[in-house]
């Protein structure tokens, strides 16, 4: 898209800087030529510019640009060069350079150009909007922010460096600001269909479902109807309860694509949903039949078969998915034990605890349900000591916070409870009204 615009930059800016100049007649030509897209008349119009020292800086600039046009970044990096040297002054020679050497993958050359670009010029949003791409093509969003903010001071209804910006904030998972500049471009460029996508998907970051809705219903209806943003449509209708809906939207995609397992993973979720584990549970087992490693799938199966009453089936299908994706093995232990505590098995759900706070002990949500079931277990004064340590850790976590003061309210501990009930009340004025509660 930058490139695009230094094409009809210096397209646009050449019948004035010709007529300036009193141009010879070969550059003029090869500005018609560059006009009406004939690149190669261009390079052969141009062809001694670099050898004459008194061929103009802007014959050279013309020749990098056609060089490029025609797929020679080498080319075209040397006639930029050039055309640096004859005439620093000239813009978009530093943007070709910068471009060319892009292209042939010096990304560590187009930067220092377009630094030096930037001393040259410091106050001009298109070198600033470039040297801020430059910096996202490389992956460097947190460096390319500045350049591009900068730019969008200067030009604030350059729809480039505002898409430019909210795209390297939604990569930096800043999805608000990505979502207010998403909304700005779709003020400016109401069809921009690149801008509604990236705002959906940021309000769907959010869990803004409602607001996404509307956003990927569009985008089908107007002929979009890609799976990824059916699936996405279908998500956003999930998320914001409207789960036959999500189904509805699903079925004609899964009818054109019957062995595509991310549509039939999502037709389960949204089963799921619908507290219909029956469905969920044959979607699920034909999601993992076209994809065999599929942990998310295997997950949610575990959950639906635990729903339906198949706990022994549900044990089995949390330690595949433990075993498939290790990544995921602390939550599917975490699950097993939840499923063994409810089948009143809490020695073995002990054990699946265990085997969860051995790969991660941070996830307070863990130690607070091991907890639990040491309670139930009649070890109150292990599980308290278990919670104790922990909250020493995060005293300010809430739902640990909340685990502790529940024991201690069982152990007849009421005076430690209230400390805690104190503290809640100025944070999370819920969890300590529960608390009361359970002490009357």
């Amino acid at each position: 898209m930058v490139f695009a615009a230094y094409v009809f930059t210096i397209l646009v800016s050449l019948p004035f800087v010709l007529a300036a100049q009193k141009p010879p007649a070969y550059l003029q030509r090869a500005a018609d030529a560059a006009a009406q897209g004939r690149w190669k008349d261009v390079i052969t119009l141009t062809k001694t510019a670099e050898r004459d020292k008194q061929a103009p800086a802007l014959a050279l600039t013309l020749r990098a640009l056609a060089m490029l046009e025609t797929g020679n970044a080498q080319g075209g990096l040397s006639a930029a060069i050039a055309a640096i040297t004859r005439d620093s002054s000239v813009k978009q020679a530093w943007l070709l350079a910068s471009e060319s050497a892009m292209r042939l993958n010096r990304s560590d050359t187009a930067l220092q150009f377009l630094a030096s670009a930037i001393r040259r010029f410091p106050d001009d949003a298109a070198v600033l909007q470039t040297y801020g791409l430059a910096l996202a093509r490389r992956n460097e969003c947190d460096r390319a922010i500045a350049p591009l903010e900068d730019a969008m001071f200067r030009r604030p209804d350059n729809v480039g460096v505002v898409l430019q910006l909210a795209q390297c904030y939604e990569r930096l998972n800043r999805f608000a600001e990505a979502a207010t500049l998403f909304e700005r471009v779709l003020e400016i460029r109401p069809s921009d269909a690149n801008a509604r996508i990236g705002l959906a998907d940021a309000y769907m970051k959010q869990e803004r479902f409602s607001d996404a809705v509307p956003l990927y219903s569009r985008l089908v209806t107007e002929g979009r109807d890609t799976p990824t943003l059916t699936i996405a449509l279908a998500a956003a209708l999930s998320g914001s309860g409207q789960h036959q809906k999500a189904i509805d939207a699903l079925q004609p995609l899964a009818v054109k694509r019957p062995d595509d397992a991310d549509v039939v993973y999502n037709i389960a979720l949204a089963f799921a949903a619908t507290a219909r584990p029956d469905s969920a549970m044959r979607y699920f087992r034909r999601a993992v039949q076209l994809r065999p490693t599929f942990p998310q799938a295997l997950y949610h199966l575990a959950l639906a078969q635990d729903d339906a009453g198949f706990a022994d089936d549900a044990l089995r299908t949390l330690q595949r998915c433990a075993l498939q994706n290790p990544a995921m093995a602390p939550m599917c232990y975490f699950r097993s034990a939840e499923v063994l505590r409810a089948a009143n098995r809490l020695e073995e759900a002990i054990e699946m605890h265990d085997q969860c706070l051995a790969l991660t002990d941070t996830v307070t949500t863990y130690v607070a349900s091991k907890g639990h079931t040491l309670f139930l277990l009649d070890r109150t004064s292990e599980a308290i000591a278990l919670l104790e340590s922990y909250l020493q850790k995060v005293p300010n976590d809430a739902d640990l916070s909340h685990a502790v003061a529940r024991h201690y309210i069982k152990a007849g501990r009421t005076e430690e409870a209230k400390k805690i009930i104190e503290r809640l009340d100025s944070t999370h004025r819920p969890l300590a009204d529960q608390l009361r509660n359970q002490m009357k």
